[in-house]
């Protein structure tokens, strides 16, 4: 990982941002869960999504992602739908974390995943605020 992106993370840290997830295999965040920021959002969404928790995912999921999700859990009920998710998830590590923008009412973020089934695939996920209850993961674009 670059030195810029560990010094990003820890300037982060320091400032308060709440957990920022960093690289590394995602682990619990320290508030579960929270979307009062865009990065402590997006933390939940990575644990919600590798523990297959599909009610804090119908939360922290917006737009045509939650769409996804409710589609899923009408096809195949909420049991099937964790363990997809689980299963999608399985070894689910981040290798890089860059917050492109953090603007009023959006945030970017780009990330390096690694999970058990995909060795390293660059995604672009993007947050918005929502007035009634906080951050939401809204979209999410394949960089490489």
């Amino acid at each position: 990982m670059s030195r810029a992106v560990l010094l990003a993370l820890a300037l982060a840290a320091v400032a308060g941002c709440g957990t920022v997830p960093p690289a590394g295999r995602v682990a619990a965040p320290e508030v579960y869960p929270d979307r009062s920021e865009p990065e402590v959002a997006f933390h939940t969404f990575l644990w919600a999504w590798r523990e297959g928790d599909v009610e804090t995912l119908g939360l922290v999921l917006g737009g045509y992602l939650r769409h996804e999700l409710a589609t899923r859990l009408d096809a195949d009920g909420a049991e099937a739908t964790a363990a997809w998710y689980r299963k999608d998830a399985e070894g689910l590590s981040l290798e890089e974390v860059e917050w492109e923008q953090r603007g009023q009412g959006t945030a970017r973020v780009k990330v390096a995943l690694v999970t058990a089934a995909q060795p390293r695939v660059e995604v672009r996920f993007t947050l918005f605020q929502r007035a009634a209850d906080g951050w939401a993961v809204g979209q999410r674009h394949a960089v490489r």
